[in-house]
């Protein structure tokens, strides 16, 4: 989660996103605000981290079908679910915790990669896939596309870190 951590708050510098709350006084958030920009939703991108590495965990045995597969509608539903919580609580707008999602399955997919030497994917994120075709705003939905692969294959090996690969 430190990797996440120092991750999302590098682009919440960057980006300086207002929030909500600062936009408008009629929302009134139901918990204190952060201090720092609002994109990408930290919650979004820990909980979709945690979710894609559990998930690997769990399918780490090589077998098909493996406890991971099974418990991965579950993961992302509560991923999604920890995500959408800031929005209505009025932390975060719905492109937060997409951005989130997407910055969180890929440090999930890096971890992973290191822990293993597998491969991971490149991904991107377009914030106009959530405008629908009459110009209004699409909320975050779990089936969303997370990522996409650049033009080149997008797949890298990775090499083993020896530390993860021990805890893995």
């Amino acid at each position: 989660l430190a990797l996440a951590f120092q991750t999302y708050m590098r682009f919440k510098h960057i980006f300086a996103v207002p929030r909500p709350m600062e936009l408008s006084p009629q929302i009134q958030p139901m918990i204190p605000t952060p201090g720092h920009g609002a994109l990408p939703s930290g919650h979004a991108t820990e909980a979709f981290v945690i979710a894609h590495v559990l998930e690997a965990l769990m399918n780490a045995d090589g077998s098909d079908g493996g406890n991971g597969t099974k418990c991965r509608e579950q993961l992302q539903r509560l991923a999604a679910r920890i995500s959408i919580n800031r929005t209505v609580a009025g932390l975060h707008y719905p492109v937060d915790s997409a951005a989130g999602q997407v910055l969180g399955t890929a440090l999930g997919a890096f971890l992973v990669a290191r822990s293993t030497g597998g491969k991971r994917q490149h991904r991107s994120f377009d914030g106009r896939s959530f405008t629908g075709a009459d110009g209004a705003p699409k909320d975050f939905r779990l089936h969303d596309n997370t990522g996409s692969i650049d033009a080149n294959g997008g797949e890298l090996t990775m090499p083993k870190a020896p530390l993860l690969e021990w805890l893995w």
